[in-house]
């Protein structure tokens, strides 16, 4: 009995060994870690959500900041939003770039604001690693309305 407990516990910690890796890039005894990384060609088995603000409470038309997510993301959730005085149209652009220097439109979207509830809308098959957002236009509202545009990425 007690020979079938000691094999019992080398059994169960050599199996425990290959499940609960420490981090990424760690390796066991030479045996490289099989969590899923980067390498610079974005060959990650698993990405984490990034959420990040792309304008926020501009007030002008304008080009947002260039936003390195990190990874190559092909789905994404838009947050529009605005504040002091709401606007009949507002128009956002999303430019997505996979090197950070060639920037190309993913959407274009008009918004016909009906209430004071945000905007959400989303984008799919549109695979990039950089992205920003364009205030292009906006009707109504006045020279004081912000607008905050959020976006979620996801899905490899």
């Amino acid at each position: 009995m007690k020979k079938l407990s000691v094999i019992f516990v080398i059994l169960l910690a050599f199996v425990m060994s290959l499940v609960f890796v420490p981090q990424a890039g760690a390796t066991r005894a030479g045996v490289p870690n099989l969590i899923p990384y980067d390498d610079n060609l974005n060959r990650a088995s698993v990405k984490p959500e990034v959420t990040q603000t792309l304008l926020n409470a501009v007030t002008t038309y304008q080009t947002g900041s260039n936003i390195d997510l990190g990874f190559t993301f092909s789905q994404f959730a838009v947050q529009v939003a605005w504040g002091v005085a709401m606007p009949t149209t507002v128009q956002i652009q999303i430019e997505g770039s996979i090197d950070g220097t060639t920037w190309r439109w993913i959407d274009s979207e008009t918004l016909l604001i009906s209430d004071s509830s945000d905007w959400l809308y989303f984008i799919t098959a549109k695979p990039v690693r950089y992205i920003r957002a364009v205030y292009a236009s906006r009707l109504g509202g006045s020279t004081s309305t912000t607008i905050t545009v959020k976006v979620t990425a996801g899905g490899n």
